[in-house]
This record gives C-alpha cells, structure tokens and sequence, in this order.
C-alpha cells in the first residue's frame, strides 16, 4: 500500500474544507446584505431541496467507493472496471433523480413561485455525476483537489462580486453557486486517468454493489433529513426571511464541523485498509490518536464559538441577522457531539462494515429530529431547528459510541481532561474581559481568537500536554 503521510493528507484535505467553508464566510455578508434575508432564503430553501435529488443520485456511492477502491487500488484492471461500474450507475440515477424533480414541479403547487431556482440548480444533480473524489482519497492524493477547490472559489468569488448587485440577481447567485459546488468535480474528472479509466459500461453490475450502496445511502439520506430538514420544514412552516437568518447560523457552524470532518475523512482509506490486514495494531493506534486529537481541539473551538456568536452573525449578516445568534449558540454545543459522531461512523463504523447498525442510529435521529421540528418550529422557529439539530446530534453521538465499543473503547487520562478543562476556563475568562470593552464587533472578534488561541496553547504546553508538545517537537 502506498502510504503517504496522515498529517499531510490531513492538512490538505483541511485547507480544502477550510476554502470550501470560507467561501460562504467570505460571500455571506456581501450576499446577505444585497439580496437580503427573503431571496437569500428563498435560495436556501431550494438547495435543501435539491440536495435530497443529489443524494438520491449518489445512492451512497462515495462512501462505499472509498471504501473498497481503498483495497483495490493495487489491482489497476478491477480497479478500472469497478469505476466504470459506479460511474454508469451514477449515471442511470442522476437520469431518474432529474425526471423525478420534473414530477415534483409538476404537481407541487407550492413549489411553483421556486421554480427558476430549482431549474438552475438541478444542474448540480447533472454535474455531480463526475464527483469520483473518492479514487483520489483512495490514493490519498488529497493535494490535487485542494489546488482545484481553490481555483473554483477563486473564479466563483470574481463572478458574484461582479455579477450579483441588487436583490434581483438571486438567480445569478444560484448560477454562481452551481459553479462553486460543482467546477472541482469536472476539473478532479479530466485528471483521475493518472489513476484509472473511467467510461460507461454495457455491464454496471448493479446486482453486486446494489445492496452495500442502498444501506450507506440510506444512512446518507437519514443523515441529509436531520441535517436539512431544518430548513425545508423552516421553509414551510415559517417564511423566506426566517430561514435566511437560520441558514446564516448553519454556515457559520458548517464551517467548523467541516474543518473537524476534514481531518476524519482522510483516515477512511487507511483504516479501511489496516481493519482488514492489521486490526490490533496500527488501526487501533491511529484511533487513539485521533480521537485523543480531536478531543483536544473540539472543546476549545466550541466554547469560542459559543462567545462570538454575536459577532460571527453581525459579521456574516449585519445587525438584522443578530436575532440568530441564540441558534449558533446552540449549534456550537451541538458541533461536540456531531464531531465525535462523525469519528466513531467514520474512523470505527464503516471500516469495520457496521452500515446497517450506523443506519437505524441515524433512522432514529431523523425521526426525533422532524418531529420535534414539526412540534416546536410553529412556537420557536429557527431556534427549535437549531435545538432539534443539537438533539440528534446527541442521539447519534450515543448511539455509535455504543455500538463501536466492542472495537475502540477511548482510553483517557485525567491530567489530559484536566488539561482541558483549564485551557477551556481560560478561554471563557478572556471572551468574558473583553465583553466589558465597547469594542467595534469585528476588533471584539479579532481579540477573543487570537487570545483565546494564545491563552489555550499556553496552558497546554505549561501543563506539558502530550500532543502538544510533540506537534511542537515536530514544528521544531
């Protein structure tokens, strides 16, 4: 197997979410600002809606493709016949997923006023086709992709601040959204020859890979309802306007469970690969470090988010979005508990084939989740979805702890908790000192990150913090 260094997938694959997530950090408050809270919910509301016929074409083929092109990237003739296998299934069901939003428009009346928008973005059903990511984290060749992800954002950001000018061009803003989310796939497509050929096939062999699909994809689907389901049923039963301030919180808070996920997802081929041919021994290692990592990192970050809530809504928004900062407050303690969900499915669950136990985990949370929404959405609005969210993020972090216990229990010293539980007072005593100051918002957001950063990597390296002091060694 060719092993390419972990931190350096890692960090690759961390910048790409980073410019992945920056991209709406960077565009949300010029966007916000022109096309105001209606059409930016107007536009959010569609891409929740979108997103279930993109996930209804991928029919879980990404996670299962990186998981078994993972062990077959040695053998390059069934590695080019097994990728030629889900790309023409991808196909087929990116065909069926367009004639059923077709369907929909059609005898839905109350999407009718949407429909423009979801015509544009139906396109990111069409281009979604060539997302084949997963042969390049099979390589772990995560560096190409982050050099693409850049250059989209780049091209997409001249396009908004040229071509998105008054409250009118949210259809232009979707147009632009299209391209951000999908130029990587196309660009990623053209270039994974280095690796393998992929072409339409007579013989997909949908038979073979139909049913390990359908179950990742069931959970896929499970976890797009609790995750978006938010938003499609803010949309119906509240308004536009509601919905842009809740979707303003949800990016702020992606940003950060994608920095997290970032570094989780680049350990799947691998521990895919040590599951089967070294199970007590490095698999077993790099779950300990990662998680001990992630731990260390997690806390900290939501406890910061936590107090800048009001000036990451003020800065992303304006003051008119300000009314949403009690639903990232709330997502930010739920970003815990979906970071440590994310590890145990991710670096435990799917390694070991655990999708049908990862699938009813998820089937619960989604049903807690859109009936709680159903309940509480009426009397709280966006802030019920924000705490339904936090809910089945608990459920599943839980539920797949439980489940993984029989194959990695985490093992945890007290000085290391207590490492963070200083390191985590220290923070909230600075974000506290500097409230007292009547500071411009952004001057309050600069201090509170760098000092708590500053403040958090003290305690840790005067408390001789294990990881701590070796990522110093290996800096030095």
């Amino acid at each position: 197997m060719q092993n390419k260094s972990m931190r350096e997938n890692a960090f690759y694959n961390t910048i790409k979410q980073i410019c992945t997530g920056l991209f709406p950090i960077i565009t949300i408050p010029y966007t916000t600002r022109i096309l105001g809270a209606e059409n930016y919910g107007r536009v959010n509301f569609c891409i929740s809606i979108i997103s279930y016929f993109v996930l209804f074409a991928g029919l879980g083929i990404a996670t299962y493709a990186t998981r078994q092109s993972a062990i077959l990237k040695n053998n390059k003739k069934d590695l080019d016949k097994f990728t030629s296998q889900l790309f023409t299934t991808h196909i087929i069901m990116s065909i069926i997923a367009l004639l059923l939003l077709f369907f929909l428009l059609l005898i839905c009346k109350g999407l009718y006023q949407y429909r423009i928008l979801l015509m544009v973005q139906s396109f990111m059903i069409v281009f979604n086709i060539f997302n084949i990511e997963w042969i390049y984290s099979a390589f772990e060749d995560y560096k190409y992709t982050t050099i693409c992800t850049i250059i989209v954002q780049i091209i997409s950001l001249i396009f908004l601040f040229t071509f998105v000018r008054e409250p009118s061009d949210y259809i232009i803003y979707s147009i632009i959204y299209v391209i951000s989310y999908s130029g990587m796939y196309l660009l990623s497509f053209f270039n994974v020859k280095k690796y393998t050929r992929v072409k339409i096939t007579k013989h997909p062999n949908a038979i073979k890979h139909i049913l390990p699909m359908l179950i990742l994809f069931s959970n896929e689907l499970m976890v797009t309802i609790y995750v978006n389901s938010d938003i499609t049923l803010l949309g119906i039963l509240s308004n536009d306007e509601n919905v842009g301030i809740y979707s303003v919180a949800v990016k702020a808070y992606t940003v950060f469970k994608r920095m997290f996920g970032a570094v989780i997802v680049v350990m799947l081929p691998r521990l895919s690969y040590y599951y089967i041919y070294d199970k007590k021994g490095k698999y077993n290692e790099l779950l300990r470090k990662a998680f001990n990592c992630i731990i260390l990192l997690i806390f900290p970050v939501s406890i910061g988010m936590l107090f800048i809530s009001d000036e990451l809504m003020l800065l992303l928004g304006g003051k008119a979005y300000l009314v949403g900062s009690n639903s990232l407050r709330v997502l930010s303690i739920a970003l815990i508990f979906s970071t440590i969900a994310n590890f145990y499915a991710t670096s435990v669950m799917l390694p070991s084939k655990q999708e049908k136990k990862l699938l009813l985990i998820t089937v619960v949370s989604a049903v807690v989740n859109i009936g709680l929404n159903l309940i509480f959405i009426p009397k709280l609005g966006f802030l019920a979805t924000a705490l339904t969210t936090m809910i089945a993020e608990i459920i599943v972090a839980i539920l797949s702890s439980l489940y993984s216990k029989k194959i990695f229990v985490p093992k945890i010293k007290l000085n290391f908790l207590i490492d963070i539980l200083i390191g985590i007072v220290a923070i909230i005593i600075i974000c506290l000192f500097i409230e007292q100051f009547e500071f411009n918002y952004i001057l309050k957001l600069i201090l509170k990150v760098f000092l708590s950063v500053l403040m958090y990597a003290t305690v840790l390296l005067i408390r001789k913090n294990e990881i701590a002091i070796n990522i110093l060694k290996k800096k030095k």
